[in-house]
């Protein structure tokens, strides 16, 4: 069923692409709610899609057309992203917090019981944070690995050489995933505009996912990320 939605977009992709049909209706069926449609099913179908453009399966020209034609659409029908984290103090718990405070979707992966260093006793964060989803796992490996399956890019936030497992499972799994992620120190004076040109360059932005060390780790962390991600954010809360 995925192989059939993805080839009918595509093959509307090669009707659009190709110029078989006119500018202005192109244009009328790209911002309408075929043009919504795109986008979600193209967002939806992310993981089926990138399995078939893997070059040594089955070669990159699988569904190129599809995917060309879900950027036009994008570009007229922006949405706020949605931030997503595993919770944990530090960076995750920055990345929620500003998520709030600017009016942008939240949510994301956190061990089973909402376990974190400051929360150890079921409902945990799922009290504070209820748009939170509970893993089967009380590991955090597991939520770490779901936060990164189910979002678009990551963003690795450290301090100095700060680093942690988890963080380190973070980046491995996005690499597995060959998701768009990036390492941020947060004190780098240019950490804002090093993130923002990094953002602006993934075409289907629309789910975030922050990570990073826990405070015990890396002691001052929540504050810097808190400032740091408003800075960066603040132009994605606009509707």
């Amino acid at each position: 069923m995925a192989n059939r939605v993805c080839a009918s977009y595509d093959q509307a992709g090669i009707l659009i692409l190709d110029k078989a049909v006119d500018a202005k209706s192109a244009e009328l069926f790209l911002r309408t709610s075929w043009g919504e449609s795109i986008c979600d099913q193209y967002e939806a179908l992310q993981d089926f899609l990138e399995d078939w453009q893997t070059p040594w399966k089955r070669g990159k020209e699988f569904f190129i057309h599809f995917g060309r034609l879900y950027k036009m659409a994008r570009r007229h029908h922006r949405k706020r992203i949605g931030i997503v984290s595993g919770g944990q103090t530090g960076a995750d718990r920055a990345a929620l917090d500003v998520a709030i405070d600017l009016g942008l979707p939240y949510g994301g992966w956190v061990p089973k019981g909402g376990w974190a260093e400051d929360q150890p006793t079921p409902p945990g964060l799922l009290a504070r944070y209820p748009n939170m989803r509970e893993a089967d796992s009380p590991e955090p490996a597991q939520r770490t690995r779901l936060n990164v399956r189910d979002s678009t890019a990551t963003v690795i936030l450290i301090a100095g050489a700060s680093t942690s497992p988890g963080t380190d499972l973070t980046r491995d799994e996005a690499r597995k995933r060959r998701r768009p992620h990036k390492i941020v120190d947060v004190d780098d004076p240019n950490a804002a505009e090093l993130i923002k040109n990094w953002l602006r360059q993934i075409d289907y932005l629309h789910v975030l996912n922050v990570a990073g060390p826990r405070e015990s780790e890396s002691p001052g962390l929540y504050d810097k990320a808190r400032r740091l991600l408003h800075e960066v954010l603040a132009d994605c809360s606009a509707g």
